[in-house]
């Protein structure tokens, strides 16, 4: 399967990055989420388990919250049970 990436980095207000986050949440909550950038889009299905990674930095003048979310696609449609006699 090709590899797709959807890179997305900005200076923004918090309410801004604030919708954004609650976006992603209201995907996560439906089961997908989508992302479109000018003519580019990827479409997430999230599954559980979900691998939550956060790190947090903090130097002398910045400071750091990354939020990773990992999980493994379903590949496989789930198999429908047919019994017949």
């Amino acid at each position: 399967m090709s590899k797709k990436e959807l890179k997305i980095e900005g200076k923004l207000g918090i309410p801004v990055v604030i919708d954004y986050i609650e976006k992603i949440v209201q995907g996560l909550k439906y089961g997908k989420v989508v992302i479109k950038k000018e003519l580019d889009a990827l479409t997430l299905e999230p599954r559980s388990p979900i691998k939550l990674i956060l790190e947090l930095k903090k130097k002398d003048k910045e400071e750091k919250l990354e939020i990773k979310l990992k999980w493994q696609r379903n590949l496989v449609k789930d198999e429908v049970l047919k019994i017949s006699n």
